[in-house]
Parts: structure tokens; C-alpha cells; sequence
């Protein structure tokens, strides 16, 4: 319920084993299609696949990210 009534989630923790992954398939889901997920923080607190589909699929509108897991990025992703 949190997560539908977002415009932006912004994930500002340190990285730590039980964070990793935080943000998956089911909260993108949760998202509004108008929200961004805006990420300074650690690239695994994402789950990666989740992300690059919500981006393919249009489940939010989009994402900026300081930082990847690969570097530097694929040019398909």
C-alpha cells in the first residue's frame, strides 16, 4: 500500500547482507507507472532482472542510478 502512493522511491541505506535484493519484482509491481525509482545508494539493493524488466515492461517510468552492477553498462540494457 506504501508503495502505490509513491512519485519517487528513493533508496538512501548501506548495503548489508539482509538489504540485499530489497527491492524486487513485487515492490516494482507495487509502484505507480508514473513513479522513478531514483537509487544513490548500492546497485544490489535491486534485484537487477526485476529492474531491467520493470523498464522494458513500463511497470514504473523510469529510474536513475548512481551506481550498476556491471561497468560499464551492456549497450542493450
Amino acid at each position: 500500500e506504501f508503495l502505490s502512493g509513491l512519485d519517487f522511491l528513493v533508496l538512501a541505506m548501506p548495503m548489508t547482507k539482509s538489504n540485499e535484493g530489497i527491492v524486487g519484482e513485487r515492490e516494482l509491481q507495487a509502484l505507480p507507472r508514473t513513479a522513478f525509482l531514483l537509487n544513490p545508494a548500492r546497485g544490489p539493493l535491486i534485484q537487477e532482472e526485476a529492474l531491467l524488466r520493470a523498464l522494458r515492461e513500463r511497470w514504473i517510468a523510469g529510474a536513475a542510478l548512481d551506481t550498476h552492477y556491471k561497468y560499464p553498462m551492456p549497450p542493450e540494457t
